[in-house]
């Protein structure tokens, strides 16, 4: 990125920290303005000092904070309340006092109604989408329940069984609309083709006519491959057998996952960086030289790092101790992943 554009951007920067001191703070222009610069600042490299990023975050969350409630009603204010939703989900995680109000019974009540009318805007009605909305505030209280529970099972067999049954729900309806969706997609934004591929591991890929189709599926993916691993951590936790029939299907969604990263390889890696996570969800399901392709394409996405000398292996790690403070899953089944990661990457850089 060039001296210029960085220039640039830290102009812009400065004229928002202005504003945000100044009597317009609270003009819903100003929060339009931080989430902007807040994504360009994503796009414009992924280098983006981490410390830097999350500041901006929680000066996101400040403004969506003191501004009160956003108007369902107001085009802006709700496409601004609707987009900024992952940024205060996920910092809920890290720090709970500073997103309490999100959770309260006007905000939920609100953010339902904010849901509703950005995808009920024309061209973006669509089953899977509500559904997934509908389900993404939940994933926080999943992942905050998997951390009660965990050290805890004796006691919170009440929580455990209730979470588990939504989350069948959840997964049984994203099954029942995923095959929709996906022709859906194509019919709006182009083909999705299955074609035979011997050099590729699976020896067969999708070609993908518009990245577009592909980038409308990733929450469609991430449910399907969250949830089974939600419900497998919380099956072992209660020394429950394993669902075969559930096991089978996080299979087949893994596989079809990797049979993109032939076109992901193909695309600005700037673009993806989203996509290193995905990727950790689907590591319980691969064979050791499924892992090492999966590990290649996460170095052509997350590059970076393998330019700082990371190795194959450290990649790894850094991908299941992801996954691991999502799911909350056991020590044994990070040494388990860790050891087949080594014994499979070791050497490689």
């Amino acid at each position: 990125m060039s001296p210029t554009t960085w220039q640039k951007y830290g102009k812009l920067l400065r004229s928002l920290q202005k504003a945000i001191q100044g009597p317009e703070a609270l003009n819903v222009e100003t929060l339009a303005a931080a989430t902007i610069l807040y994504q360009t600042g994503g796009l414009l490299s992924y280098e983006q000092h981490e410390p830097s990023r999350m500041q901006q975050e929680r000066g996101i969350v400040t403004l969506t904070r003191e501004r009160g409630l956003p108007n369902p009603d107001d085009p802006l204010d709700a496409m601004l309340a609707f987009e900024n939703r992952v940024i205060i989900e996920t910092l809920s995680l890290r720090s709970p006092k500073d997103t309490e109000f999100y959770y309260t019974g006007p905000w939920i009540q609100t953010m339902e109604r904010v849901v509703e009318n950005v995808l009920g805007e024309p061209g973006r009605t669509d089953k899977m989408g509500a559904l997934t909305a509908k389900y993404n505030p939940r994933v926080v209280g999943w992942i905050k329940n998997l951390r009660q529970i965990r050290p805890s099972a004796a006691s919170c067999n009440e929580m455990a069984s209730t979470m588990k049954e939504e989350l069948y729900r959840c997964l049984s309806a994203l099954e029942a609309r995923f095959p929709d969706y996906w022709t859906s997609l194509q019919e709006e934004f182009g083909d999705i083709t299955e074609i035979a591929d011997p050099e590729f591991f699976l020896g067969k890929r999708y070609h993908v006519e518009n990245a577009m189709t592909f980038h409308c599926l990733t929450d469609a993916f991430m449910f399907q491959l969250l949830v089974p691993r939600m419900i497998a951590v919380l099956q072992r936790t209660y020394k429950e057998p394993p669902d075969i029939r559930l096991e089978s299907r996080y299979r087949q969604i893994c596989v079809r996952y990797w049979m993109f990263i032939p076109f992901l390889k193909t695309q600005d890696p700037i673009k993806l960086n989203a996509m290193p996570a995905l990727f950790a969800l689907t590591l319980e399901a691969a064979t050791s030289e499924e892992i090492s392709h999966i590990i290649d394409a996460v170095q052509y996405i997350d590059g970076f790092r393998h330019k700082l000398g990371h190795t194959k292996e450290q990649v790894a790690k850094s991908l299941i101790g992801a996954a691991k403070i999502v799911l909350m899953f056991e020590d044994e089944m990070e040494k388990e992943l860790l050891q087949q990661c080594s014994a499979t990457l070791s050497g490689d850089i």
